[in-house]
């Protein structure tokens, strides 16, 4: 970088005095004869401050004066203290470019350049090394009176001249002090931090004032390599780098926030304000020049090139030297750490800038300032510039590659200290010559060697390594990365990820050192198949080793309480999990491919999940068990419905390399029914992951081909909800509430997936009794000391409302909708589509109907008028029921007879039209009986009593005489006839009998509910309010109301908007628009959406469809709908083809919303195809975002947003943000889908679409305000019954069924 430097001989070692060439008792006699006057004088000077000054009136005075002031500097400081002491503090006093003094004389005063060099080069004399090579006290404070009166001097007067000779003087004194060996005492600690400091305070005002010349800035460097062993100087330089790369970055970025933080006090004592002041060419120099000031940082994993020069060892007896290479090393090991973790940070912050500046198409540069002729230094970087601004630069150069050539050299040298060349290498007694360990003679020494080279120096080797895998992590698909840094990067992996070398260790020195190296691997690489690395899957056999020795450890609970660690290894193994099946024909070496790589993952897997002890790293070991599962689910499917000989031969081969996916998936259901069963006791949240993760067996694309396996997740379901429900009541928590509902929305979706368990007794009888238990609180348990209650006498104390509600929709759902989904309209609805208006078109009458409620809970609507289609004239009713489970319609006919069809013609023909009786015969007289024969021999039943007797009817005496008055005329009656037919012998002819007319009219509505015993008599009679209340449906606002009860669907609804954001979109028209050239795009982003549901035209869909056109916008052309539903889920995955659509939305609670306006404004998922990394899913634009809020106010709108990006290898990269903050790759958890994971193209829409469902699973069930659909709907019904309800007593209600 530097054409020249200044070598350290060139450098003023001070003033030489005359008196030099004196005998030392004679000079010394002389300085004894003039400082103590002359420092009493000074003392004095405030009495009489000019009595000093007029010693010295003429420039031959003050001359000859500094010749015994700078001897006297050097004299020794025993016995001489205060002699040494006067010489100091007069010369501080007399150094120009101070505040005006009166104890300066005056020629100092009127020629004040000419003086600053020889006063400042006397003061030099004050850090020449004594005798002794530790600094004693006395001295140290004398250097600090100097260092401090320098840095009070008004830089604004000097000249260039005067500032190279004031940095000159400072590299002279530094190198003075610096250069010996690392001092442990407070006194040596003290000056080196202190001289170190003023250095670099000093150089940085040279920077404002009068830019150094590359030869200073290169004599710099070469002396600073000499300093390196001094922790003080590189903390200094780590600080001033932290604090010259936070001012470039806020220039170069505007307000962007900076992560560098900077103690106060430390920034007080670094006087940074001059940094502000600097210009944009003179802050990138300085910058980048400090940077380099210590030279290369990965030197110091060298001790024997730091402790090499000849003045690091001068003056030094062979004694001194070999205690110096024994603690040498111990001191250069932690400074070379921090060196590393110096660069890291760096590092971190450049790929920040780097990557939002992608955005914009322009490169990190840094141009050279003017006025200094020198060559870009770091080409391919970019700088704010006041004169041209960002301009991009060298653009073949990827931000990846730039962060290398800026710190790559030092970093893979850094990461090269274990390697086996230099681990031979030490340094001798000497400290300056190379030699091998075969030539040290002492076996102390060969084993000190070793544990350097292992221990001492692998903190900052892990570190180096752990910033090689953030830069290399920040790749992205669209920039070429340098085939020489991945190939070195590489091999450092391979070796670092050595479990060879790990597990073969025989003494804990080399497992140690190859512990924390592939801890830091994992820790920062856990992103690294993210970046599509090329080439980067045959490392993947490594990764799982390297995973295994993680997980083995938490196994043997020998690092249990390192949860981090074990959490990067968790997200690593998240990335690889679809990589077997994705790249099976891939070999790992001539006998085996990746498609053995399965059972190591898996079993991974159900280890962790075995002996992990932290909830969160649990529940990401969940999803990613799920979506291998169900990745392998979905290949199998496929093999099967393509029966090709490609897919025969890799069926085969699943086969015989690993288990069958029912294994797997009833292998793992195992695991976690009997693990989570114990850890889920105390932690909710572990609870709702792991039921979640149920949820998602149940779907999976292949069914368990062992009932039992199902039978065993039913019981373990009903075990965990009636433990939960019949804990003290000291346990009970609004969380543990939350966890039992959805326990059984769990268990419902079992049943509705395997629908014929219910057949078995032992499982009917386990989930009637825990629904009972849901809904009552106790279980229907006959003892021996206690009466049997039945279930409608008991006593009603459910655990809470939510669990009640929940159990109720349970058994609402066993008994209507299992085994009978989907039904014959579809899977759109649940309900019956006939609407009144339908019924109408057939109806004979004016179709009219009636409505009524019942129970306060059920809607129902009733036509009399028959429809048309029926043969037979008798009672017809058409029901339509609205009730809080459904909607469904009947057509009831009232018959005394079966609908047969011999009985029908016997009842409809003539009696006219049988044939006569034979005229002559003879008649025998009989009981007339108005019902046949066989009617005698049935059993009375309990609802014939419900027709009352005449006795019965008869209160009165008066009634009971007219009675007996009509019965004795009645016998009277009988008699006659019986006498008259007596005396006939015989009738001529039997006159036909004429059946009378069929009756037109019912009163269908009295009947149907006097039957469903809805209405009686006697109830009329006792005046009891019938169960029914009659509504008034003559108003338009009732019809409306009825329009709003139908549209809350039964099924909780779930809304998704997809999105393709192009390469550096960050407009919301544009990211929005792209869906409408969809056959533009990437092609498998079409497989995706048609991977999620199926399409659907929402003018004509039944269901769900997210949003709907305004009232005054019909045209649905705008935006295209994918439907998806079940028997208790419905999603509606929205892809708007423009913002008009979402913004003239109407609001969703006017169709078949699930929630309330207030709550589902809130709940909005958003699914966002990238084409590129960079930079849309970074920050979400505002004005997307906009586009969800809707009406919502910003404090309760919430945004979950799941981004999906394809990888060069064929899966997807997926994770997920929040519209608080930028996307997380490391702590969102949407279950199944974990951030950061990677899945395959077959398994992403499946593990999107349930991430989905339990995003809004989730959110209800936190959500106080909500409520579940049938609760919406029966509040609904009570609300138009106490609007609409006709004010009838029970005889006014009576007289209107009769009407």
């Amino acid at each position: 970088m530097y054409e020249g430097f200044i070598p350290l001989t060139e450098l003023n070692e001070g003033l030489p005095s005359l008196l030099h060439r004196f005998p030392a008792a004679v000079s010394q006699s002389l300085v004894a004869a003039c400082m103590p006057y002359i420092g009493e004088l000074l003392k004095n000077d405030k009495s009489d401050p000019i009595r000093l000054p007029s010693l010295f009136p003429r420039e031959e005075d003050v001359d000859w004066f500094l010749e015994i002031a700078a001897h006297g500097l050097t004299l020794p400081l025993e016995g001489t203290n205060n002699m040494v002491s006067d010489c100091s503090n007069l010369l501080c006093e007399w150094l120009p470019f101070q505040s005006e003094k009166p104890s300066v004389p005056m020629p100092i005063r009127l020629y004040p350049k000419r003086y600053f060099p020889k006063i400042l080069w006397c003061l030099h004399n004050i850090f020449m090394p004594r005798d002794s090579e530790v600094l004693s006290v006395s001295q140290i404070v004398l250097c600090h009176r100097v260092l401090r009166t320098i840095e009070q001097l008004n830089y604004s007067q000097f000249t260039v001249e005067t500032w190279e000779t004031l940095l000159k003087f400072l590299l002279s004194a530094t190198s003075k002090v610096l250069r010996q060996t690392v001092e442990r005492d407070p006194g040596g600690i003290s000056i080196a931090s202190r001289v170190a400091g003023s250095l670099y305070r000093v150089w940085l005002n040279a920077c404002y004032h009068c830019f150094p010349s590359p030869l200073l800035w290169s004599t710099q460097r070469h002396l600073a390599t000499t300093w390196r062993h001094h922790m003080a100087l590189v903390q200094y330089w780590k600080w001033y780098t932290f604090v010259l790369t936070r001012e470039l970055i806020k220039r170069t970025t505007r307000a962007f926030e900076v992560a560098i933080e900077i103690p106060p006090e430390m920034e007080q004592e670094m006087n940074i304000q001059v940094i502000g002041d600097l210009s944009d060419d003179i802050l990138v120099q300085t910058w980048f020049r400090i940077l380099h000031s210590i030279g290369n940082v990965a030197d110091l994993r060298k001790p024997w090139l730091v402790g090499s020069s000849a003045a690091f060892h001068r003056d030094m007896d062979d004694e001194r030297q070999e205690l110096v290479s024994i603690s040498f090393v111990r001191d250069v090991a932690p400074i070379f750490h921090v060196a590393m973790k110096t660069i890291g940070q760096l590092v971190d912050e450049w790929l920040i800038l780097s990557r939002r500046f992608s955005a914009f198409g322009y490169k990190l540069y840094l141009r050279t300032p003017s006025g200094v002729e020198e060559k870009p230094v770091a080409p391919g970087f970019l700088i704010l510039s006041s004169e041209t601004g960002l301009s991009p630069v060298n653009p073949v150069v990827t931000p990846c590659d730039s962060v290398l050539n800026l710190f790559g050299q030092w970093l893979f040298e850094a990461c090269s200290t274990d390697t086996s060349q230099e681990s031979r290498l030490v340094f001798s007694r000497s400290m300056g010559s190379l030699t091998t360990m075969s030539t040290i003679a002492s076996p102390e020494q060969r084993t000190f060697i070793e544990q350097v080279m292992r221990r001492f120096f692998v903190q900052g080797r892990a570190s180096a390594m752990g910033t090689l895998c953030k830069i290399f992590a920040s790749h992205t698909n669209k920039a070429d990365i340098s085939r020489e840094y991945l190939n070195r990067f590489y091999l450092l992996l391979e070796e670092g990820l050595s479990v060879e070398r790990y597990l073969s260790a025989e003494d804990g020195t080399t497992e140690e050192v190859h512990r924390e190296v592939l801890e830091t691997i994992i820790c920062h690489g856990s992103e690294l198949f993210c970046a599509d690395l090329d080439g980067f899957v045959y490392l993947v056999p490594r990764l799982i080793d390297a995973i295994q020795v993680v997980f083995s450890d938490m196994k043997e609970q020998r690092q249990s309480g390192n949860v981090d660690l074990r959490r990067e290894a968790i997200r690593l193994l998240l990335t690889i999990v679809c990589v077997p099946l994705q790249f099976h024909s891939v070999k790992i070496n001539e006998n085996a491919t990746f498609l053995f790589l399965r059972k190591s993952i898996f079993d991974l897997i159900l280890d962790g999940i075995q002996a992990e002890t932290d909830f969160e790293n649990l529940l990401m070991l969940l999803g990613g068990l799920y979506t291998m599962i169900e990745d392998h689910a979905l290949l199998e499917t496929y093999l099967e419905q393509n029966p090709t000989p490609a897919n025969e031969q890799l069926a085969e081969s699943l086969k015989s390399t690993f288990q069958t996916v029912s294994k797997m998936a009833s292998n793992a259901i195992h695991v976690v029914s009997s693990v989570l069963i114990y850890k889920c006791q105390e932690n909710h949240v572990l609870s709702m992951g792991a039921l979640e993760f149920l949820f998602g067996m149940a779907k999976i694309n292949r069914k368990f081909a062992d009932p039992q396996d199902v039978r065993r997740i039913i019981n373990w379901l009903c075990r965990f909800i009636s433990t939960s429900i019949q804990l003290p009541a000291k346990n009970h928590s609004r969380d543990l509430h939350s966890v039992i509902v959805l326990g059984y929305n769990c268990l419902l979706t079992w049943l509705a997936e395997y629908p014929d368990q219910l057949r078995v007794e032992t499982v009917l009888n386990e989930v009637t009794t825990v629904v009972e238990l849901g809904i009552s609180g106790s279980k229907s348990e006959s003892r021996s000391n206690e009466p049997s209650v039945y279930k409608g006498s008991k006593e009603l104390k459910p655990a809470s409302q939510r669990v009640r509600e929940c159990a109720e929709l349970t058994l609402a759902f066993i008994m209507q909708y299992l085994g009978a989904f989907p039904s014959i309209s579809g899977p759109d609805t649940l309900d019956s589509l006939l609407s009144e208006d339908v019924i109408k078109q057939y109806s004979e009458g004016d179709g009219k109907f009636r409505y009524f409620v019942l129970d306060h809970c059920c809607l129902l609507g009733l036509l009399e008028q028959p429809l048309g289609n029926l043969e037979e004239p008798s009672p017809v009713a058409v029901l339509i029921y609205r009730g809080p489970f459904g909607k469904h319609s009947y057509v009831l006919q009232l018959k005394h007879l079966k609908s047969q069809t011999n009985l029908r013609k016997s009842i409809s023909t003539p009696r006219s039209e049988r044939s006569p009786l034979s005229v002559g015969r003879s008649v025998r007289p009989g009981t007339v009986r108005h019902f046949p024969r066989t009617a005698e021999n049935v059993r009375i039943q309990e609802i014939d009593d419900r027709i009352p007797t005449l006795e019965g009817l008869m209160s009165r005496r008066n009634e009971m005489d007219e009675f007996k008055m009509i019965s004795q005329a009645i016998e009277s009656e009988t008699e006659l006839t019986r006498r008259s037919l007596q005396q006939m012998a015989v009738v001529s002819e039997f006159e036909k009998a004429i059946p009378p007319s069929a009756k037109q009219e019912f009163q269908a509505a009295r009947i149907l509910f006097t039957n469903l015993e809805f209405f009686s008599v006697h109830a009329l009679f006792k005046k009891e309010k019938p169960a029914l209340t009659a509504l008034n449906s003559s108003s338009v606002e009732f019809q409306r109301q009825l329009a709003l009860l139908d549209s809350i669907s039964s099924r909780m609804c779930c809304t998704v908007y997809l999105f393709y954001a192009k390469e550096k979109q960050t407009s919301a028209s544009d990211v929005i628009g792209n869906a409408a050239k969809i056959k533009s795009l990437n092609p498998h982003f079409a497989d995706f959406v048609r991977g999620l549901g199926w399409s659907v035209d929402p003018k004509t869909h039944n269901g769900w469809a997210g949003v709907v056109p305004s009232a005054d916008e019909k045209d649905c052309s705008q935006f295209k709908v994918f439907y998806w539903s079940d028997v208790m889920t419905e999603i509606a995955f929205v892809l708007p083809l423009s913002s008009t659509p979402l913004k003239q939305a109407t609001p969703p609670a006017v169709m078949n919303s699930d929630s309330t306006p207030s709550l589902l404004s809130v709940l909005k998922v958003v699914v966002i195809w990238l084409q590129d990394y960079e930079p849309t899913p970074l920050v979400l634009p505002e004005e997307l975002e906009s586009t969800f809020r809707g009406g919502a106010e910003s404090t309760s709108f919430d945004l979950k947003v799941i981004f999906v990006r394809p990888l060069s290898s064929g899966l997807y990269h997926v994770f997920g943000a929040t519209n608080l903050g930028p996307p997380s790759y490391k702590s969102l958890l949407f279950l199944p889908l974990v951030s950061g994971m990677v899945v395959s193209k077959r398994a992403v829409p499946a593990v999107v679409r349930q991430a989905v469902m339990n995003i809004n699973r989730r959110r209800r069930i936190d959500n106080e305000k909500y409520q579940l659909p049938h609760i919406r709907k029966k509040s609904k019904i009570q609300e138009m019954e106490n609007q609409f309800q006709l004010e009838l007593n029970p005889a006014q209600f009576a007289v209107s069924l009769f009407a």
